[in-house]
């Protein structure tokens, strides 16, 4: 199996001042970088149930997509995702 890499190295990394969405049923929520990093890494390891952030909890199994609508970019402003 084929492994998938980011198009741009700097996407792989996760900022608090990144802004991911994900879709869970009929939510959205809007996670910062970091959040999105440990979401990514339970994931990863296999967990299969509830990830518990200070507000709200997401349960992996029903996450429909996950993607990064602003990233941070050195000292720039937040740019648009495809902007760059």
């Amino acid at each position: 199996m084929r492994q998938l890499t980011p198009v741009n190295p700097s996407l792989a990394r996760f900022t608090d001042k990144d802004v991911w969405e994900i879709k869970v049923g009929k939510n959205t929520f809007e996670l910062t970088g970091l959040q999105a990093r440990v979401l990514k890494e339970a994931s990863v390891k296999g967990h299969r149930g509830l990830i518990w952030f200070d507000d709200f909890a997401v349960s992996i199994p029903h996450i429909e997509y996950i993607e990064n609508t602003i990233f941070y970019k050195g000292e720039d402003p937040l740019i648009p995702k495809g902007v760059v």
